[in-house]
């Protein structure tokens, strides 16, 4: 499997998991490919979603149960930071 499609992966398992928490179309993941953003790591993007960014290099080299620990703590992460 390549990277291209391991971020694939890893984006499916985080909108995935939002939606099970109920949280989807106010909270998503803003995923960045490289290790360059303009944007800060959490904030209120235009439309009033909640976004907060992950890099995907970092997440894609995890395994499957490793992914799902490390996604639930970001969310959980942005939850809290945006009181939701």
């Amino acid at each position: 499997m390549n990277l291209t499609e391991r971020n694939k992966i890893v984006e499916k398992r985080t909108k995935c998991y939002i939606s099970y928490l109920g949280l989807k179309g106010r909270l998503e993941m803003e995923p960045i490919p490289n290790s360059f953003k303009r944007r800060p790591r959490y904030y209120v993007d235009a439309d009033g979603v909640f976004r907060f960014s992950a890099f995907l290099w970092q997440m894609n080299k995890l395994n499957d149960e490793e992914l799902a620990e490390d996604i639930a703590i970001r969310v959980n992460a942005a939850r809290h930071y945006f009181g939701i």
